[in-house]
């Protein structure tokens, strides 16, 4: 291969340079401070385009890999599968863990029981990630208005503070409980309307002190 020697430019030498060579690409006579060489020194070897090849231009060839998925079926279960359940909420755990860390939701339930042991009131629930969520509250009709629905919610707020809870959240409907909850400290912090039938779902919470 023909090897060209290629003058080297110091700053502000641009213009000189040009100045040594007439339109046509002639070098001109000067006094030497230009190293000899072809006056069409800058132009690209002629063999350029075959050694740089159709690789370099084309990147077709990059993706050429048959593009396979294996077969997916997608299946409306009316019957609960436990197992299949648990690989779903396993996999979204997995992924919220990225985001708040690895925890663990653990139950926090109250049972109200008669003389007979029959649960006849309480409340179901679960803690997690310093936040207690209420479930359900129940009474059997017979105490409602008692006084139980405060006691059961009391016990269950100070079991969440010792667990380490900070605040509550729950939901409830437009005919359940929302003034209950709201003299007990609760604030709506969302309502879904016509729930069914014109009725609300109320979603409240509370920040329980430590």
């Amino acid at each position: 291969m023909l090897t060209r020697r290629v003058p080297e430019f110091r700053q502000g030498d641009l213009g000189s340079a040009r100045s040594r060579f007439n339109g046509s690409g002639a070098r001109r006579p000067s006094a030497g401070s230009v190293p000899d060489c072809e006056p069409n020194w800058w132009k690209p070897l002629a063999d350029w385009p075959e050694q740089i090849g159709a690789a370099t231009r084309d990147n077709s060839k990059m993706d050429d890999t048959p593009k396979t998925s294996p077969p997916l079926t997608v299946e409306v279960a009316l019957a609960v599968h436990a197992e299949s359940r648990e690989v779903i909420a396993r996999g979204l755990r997995e992924f919220n863990s990225h985001h708040l860390g690895n925890f663990e939701w653990t139950g926090l339930d109250v049972y109200v029981r008669d003389g007979d042991g029959q649960v006849v009131g309480g409340l179901i629930g679960d803690v997690a990630l310093g936040w207690f969520s209420i479930h359900a509250l129940w009474v059997v009709e017979g105490l409602r208005g008692s006084g139980l629905g405060t006691d059961i919610l009391n016990a269950a707020e100070a079991a969440a503070i010792k667990r380490g809870c900070r605040a509550a959240i729950l939901d409830t409907l437009s005919f359940q409980a929302p003034t209950f909850y709201e003299k007990r400290g609760y604030v709506q912090v969302g309502v879904v309307d016509d729930y069914r039938g014109g009725v609300q779902r109320i979603f409240m919470q509370k920040r329980l002190h430590v």
